[in-house]
């Protein structure tokens, strides 16, 4: 039944509707040419990054290797100063020795007291003094005045050794604040073009995480099975034929010992960290074991990323907050998986101690503690013992 006139509209209208409605659906679905566009600022914008990421990588090794010496030189300085403190008193009390026999020759009338004095001031005593005062002593404490010259000789070297230490350390400090606003800046320029990137990267490289997890899986499962293929070939080429029976019945052999104790990884060989202790850029490299101030070896892995970038909860578990000397602020993350998590140098918490989830916010990287450029300190204790190297399990999620 046709609409009454007074309801109808008019056909202009209609086709005017019409032609904006169309118009509209174009506008949102865009033209071939406006998507190609898209695609491919994305696939710039992503190149971009992964090369900004590649540098931050390279400034990071760099850092890490400077900071490394520089340790390794406070330590030698601390070696040095102990040293020199030594030959020091050392040559004080055989001064003391050698003036002493200087006195009794003198008071025995074969030498002149001013070679006593002469001997205790060694900037202004020359060669020819120092030969004939040798010879007055020689039967009596030569080796006294041998250990003095020696000790002398040290305590030249080893004040050499300081300065060149010294100037080495202060080049490296130098160097190491160099590259500190280098990585800052690569690694601010990173979270500009991830956050202008937003949810689409996000989800490819998610995407890529897990296919390679998958690849290392198949792989690992291919290795496995070939191993057991090869077992199993083994036995049955050693195995007597059929209705042979073996003429001598042999012992089972010895189990073997009980392998040592392994820490327990948490699952998956990640040791339970299931997502990047950092949400932001970053940049860090494998610094397991390198020198650190104090005679110290490192025992984690040092996470680089501009202050106040967020850290997260690897796993869900329980945190508590500390502050020390030379972690800073710290986050001890007691994982319900058995794992503890170590964060230290942090800017500031967030919230206070309490239950957490996978990927919560716990803290901000900062450079509180014993402390260099701006990164978290990020150590694995596998039930609660000492720390492992932490380096692939965050490699596999960052």
């Amino acid at each position: 039944m046709p609409l009454p006139e007074s309801v109808r509209r008019p056909r202009t209208f209609r086709t005017f509707f019409v032609v904006a409605l169309v118009g509209v659906m174009l506008g949102l679905a865009p033209a071939p040419g406006l998507a190609q566009s898209t695609s491919d600022d994305f696939a710039q914008a992503r190149q971009r990054l992964d090369e900004l990421q590649q540098q931050a990588n390279d400034v990071a090794e760099r850092y890490a290797d400077a900071y490394a010496r520089s340790s390794a030189l406070e330590q030698e300085i601390l070696e040095l100063d102990g040293q020199i403190g030594k030959l020091s008193r050392n040559q004080r009390a055989y001064r003391e020795v050698v003036g002493a026999r200087a006195v009794d020759a003198y008071v025995d009338g074969a030498s002149d007291p001013g070679m006593v004095l002469a001997f205790d001031d060694d900037s202004a005593m020359d060669s020819a003094r120092r030969d004939v005062f040798s010879e007055v002593i020689a039967d009596r404490d030569q080796g006294a005045l041998d250990a003095l010259r020696v000790l002398g000789l040290d305590l030249v070297s080893a004040r050499d050794d300081l300065a060149i230490a010294k100037a080495e350390q202060d080049a490296l400090a130098t160097e190491l604040e160099r590259e500190s606003e280098a990585l800052e800046q690569k690694l601010s320029d990173a979270q500009r073009i991830r956050d202008e990137l937003g949810d689409r990267l996000i989800a490819e490289e998610a995407a890529e995480r897990r296919a390679a997890q998958a690849r290392a899986r198949a792989e690992s499962e291919a290795r496995d099975r070939a191993a057991s293929a090869t077992t199993q070939a083994t036995t049955a080429s050693t195995a007597p034929d059929d209705g042979d029976e073996p003429d001598v019945t042999t012992p089972d052999p010895p189990d073997p010992p009980d392998p040592p104790d392994e820490p327990s990884d948490g699952g998956g060989g990640s040791y339970g960290v299931e997502v990047c202790p950092i949400r932001g850029a970053l940049a860090f490299t494998d610094t397991w074991g390198d020198a650190r101030p104090g005679g110290r070896s490192h025992q984690g892995v040092d996470l680089l990323s501009p202050s106040g970038t967020p850290n997260v909860a690897v796993t869900s578990g329980r945190i508590e907050q500390d502050y020390g000397e030379r972690m800073g602020n710290a986050i001890f993350l007691y994982g319900d998986n058995g794992v503890t998590y170590y964060y230290f140098h942090l800017s500031a918490f967030e919230g206070g101690p309490r239950n957490v989830a996978r990927g919560e916010v716990v803290g901000y990287t900062g450079t509180t503690g014993s402390s260099g450029a701006n990164h978290t300190h990020f150590e694995i204790h596998p039930g609660g013992g000492g720390a492992i190297n932490p380096y692939s399990a965050v490699r596999a999620v960052c």
